[in-house]
């Protein structure tokens, strides 16, 4: 599934930040008892509200520290991202996520994450490199399970409310056989030559390839829709 990207809404709040008006850190602490001593201790920071909704300094550094681990294929890591970067990924699930809320059909079964969750370990080598793993990150094992959950809930949004409305009809193939018949050794010049010409696997994986974009400039409006109606405010963007 493609990375989603998001821009921050161009209102007077977001404009001051970007100015450098720096909005002061707001920071969790609670009071936990010690032999018997009560004392502060400093936990956690907001980073970034959406619609109210609070990101935590914590999750930037889950986040970096998930995407960079052997938990994630390694063609889908997404190492070296920057603090702002990740912030906006997190804005952007946000978003989606309480856009896929809206359609109940997009209902991920236990079974289904059972599935995921046993596939990563595997990957990860079993329960005990997982769960070291897992600590390394800092999830817990629910918080896991969790983040696999939402990632097959955006993944089934993508299916049902984006691919599954995707039609690649033949003359988009014929037109890219055209563009691209030297590097594929195609020797015909119309398109119903390359179409004849072309194998069958050739097609589909075209096909497959042209859908796909569609599908991410699809999402990449939806999400930029999203970011426009939202009331997103970046409190601290930098280190």
């Amino acid at each position: 599934m493609p990375a989603f990207k998001s821009r921050s809404r161009r209102d007077d709040r977001m404009t001051a930040n970007r100015s450098g008006i720096r909005i002061g850190s707001c920071a969790i602490s609670i009071l936990l008892a010690s032999l018997g001593i009560c004392r502060a201790v400093l936990l956690d920071r907001f980073v970034a509200t959406v619609n109210g909704a609070v990101i935590l300094e914590s999750e930037i550094v889950i986040e970096r520290a998930f995407l960079e681990s052997d938990l994630v294929p390694e063609n889908r890591r997404v190492p070296g991202l920057s603090r702002r970067e990740i912030i906006d990924r997190l804005i952007t699930r946000r978003l989606m996520l309480n856009e896929s809320a809206r359609f109940r059909e997009i209902l991920i079964q236990p079974e289904r994450i059972d599935e995921a969750v046993e596939s990563i370990t595997q990957r990860a080598g079993g329960n005990d490199h997982l769960e070291a793993q897992l600590r390394t990150i800092g999830l817990s094992p629910n918080e896991f399970r969790r983040r696999v959950q939402d990632q097959l809930t955006l993944e089934t949004y993508v299916d049902q409310r984006i691919r599954a409305f995707i039609q690649i009809q033949s003359s988009d193939v014929a037109e890219y056989l055209m563009t691209h018949r030297e590097s594929l050794h195609l020797k015909g010049s119309t398109s119903v030559e390359l179409l004849t010409e072309a194998r069958e696997e050739l097609i589909s994986r075209i096909t497959n390839l042209l859908r796909e974009e569609k599908v991410n400039e699809r999402l990449d409006l939806q999400v930029r829709s999203l970011v426009d109606a939202a009331d997103i405010r970046i409190i601290q963007a930098d280190d």
